[in-house]
């Protein structure tokens, strides 16, 4: 039995010496091709990227691990254009680089590097991107949803963007410094910290094709925008702002009429002692009246000042307005007027006067509330705003407050 399982052994081990000699020699078969020299191939590149650029594709390459690397091939275009690079290596790692001029296009590029005896080594394909005009076209602003303005800044709220743009906002403080900020797509608010009222912001908006990409891409035109602004209270005196009411000084005494302070009110509004265009009533309005003083013609109560270019919204507050006992409106004919120069037009030719921005006719009844102007100014002007009327004998109305709005839109 034992002479049976040695055998056997025997005869096992004898089989695997023949099949491990047998794969011997096919493995080194292929010396007979090279000359019975073994085949070595250089270390590949160790990373390579090809970014992105505006009618350009900028290679990149580090080299560590193969110290025997002399050059560097790329080629494209099915092989026939390439670029060889020299290598010169140190002790660490070795960075590569190279600008590759290239219309706008996707390219699929093969790249090799080389020993000092010009052995190659296997393959590293990567695909890589040139933009240019075409690509460009088709960009365009990221949407603002509103431009507010806040005591100290002023806040933008944008719509969502493409993920591959940013926003550069150029604006000027209230110092009259240039400041510059960015919005990226993955916010959707910017503020801009002390951002001058009524001044423009100007809007660019930028693109990063991807992530790699090393140039930007813009839209063809910047654009501006504003923030609607209450400026009430820096240009017009006195306004009643906030419904407080208009403030006047009393007259000879009384405790009911007087004139408003800061108001121009001329000869024809004042028609007695006690009644100079203000009243105490109703927590302080403008209030010419004829109750008991006779008929009166071209009374005017205004301000004047100058505004920078841009869009306005006047409006004024008529607390209420009275014609007779019966409510005879023809006794008010009242303009809520604004005018370029320093003085209202007359009542006889103001809705003819060149003059006139913008202009609200009404008679005691639809004088009242709440009622609007707009108008543009493309330059700064001086300016004039109030009120133009002629009264009939017991006819009267009453302003208790005045807006400014400017629009940045």
């Amino acid at each position: 039995m034992k002479q049976i399982q040695f055998i056997f052994f025997a005869l096992v081990t004898c089989i695997a010496g023949m099949w491990l000699l047998s794969g011997c020699t096919g493995m080194d078969d292929y010396l007979k091709y090279t000359d019975g020299k073994e085949v070595v191939y250089p270390g590949k590149v160790d990373f390579v990227i090809f970014r992105s650029g505006r009618e350009r594709v900028v290679f990149t390459g580090y080299l560590v691990s193969d110290p025997n690397i002399r050059k560097v091939s790329i080629f494209w275009n099915n092989r026939t254009d390439s670029l060889i690079l020299d290598v010169q290596r140190s002790t660490g790692v070795d960075a590569l680089t190279a600008n590759i001029p290239l219309p706008e296009g996707t390219y699929n590029f093969q790249v090799y590097s080389h020993d000092a005896e010009g052995r190659s080594s296997i393959v590293t394909n990567v695909s890589g991107k040139s933009y240019g005009a075409s690509y460009e076209k088709g960009l365009y602003d990221r949407p603002v949803k509103s431009v507010i303005q806040n005591p100290n800044y002023v806040l933008i709220n944008w719509y969502n963007g493409d993920p591959t743009c940013f926003v550069r906002v150029d604006y000027v403080d209230t110092d009259d410094v240039a400041r510059t900020t960015f919005a990226p797509a993955t916010r959707d608010t910017t503020i801009l910290p002390y951002c001058k009222p009524l001044s423009e912001i100007k809007l660019q908006t930028f693109y990063l094709p991807d992530a790699t990409a090393i140039d930007t891409f813009k839209v063809a035109n910047p654009w501006y925008v504003g923030a609607d602004a209450d400026i009430t209270e820096t240009y017009i005196k006195n306004s009643g702002a906030g419904n407080v009411g208009i403030q006047g000084n009393y007259l000879n005494g009384n405790d009911t009429w007087g004139e408003p302070i800061d108001w121009i009110v001329t000869d024809p509004v004042k028609v007695n002692a006690h009644q100079h265009g203000w009243a105490n009533r109703d927590g302080g309005v403008l209030h010419p009246e004829t109750w008991g003083t006779g008929d009166f013609e071209n009374g005017k109560i205004y301000q004047t000042f100058t505004l920078p270019k841009g869009k306005y919204e006047l409006s004024y507050y008529c607390v209420g307005a009275a014609a007779g006992g019966g409510n005879d409106w023809s006794r008010i004919n009242a303009y809520f007027v604004a005018a370029k120069g320093s003085v209202p037009p007359d009542i006889n030719n103001i809705e003819s006067d060149a003059n006139v921005l913008g202009l609200f006719q009404g008679n005691g009844s639809t004088f009242t509330d709440w009622h609007t102007v707009t108008f543009t100014l493309d330059e700064e002007t001086q300016i004039n705003i109030g009120f133009v009327f002629s009264l009939k004998n017991e006819s009267q109305f009453r302003i208790k407050e005045l807006k400014l709005m400017y629009k940045a839109k």
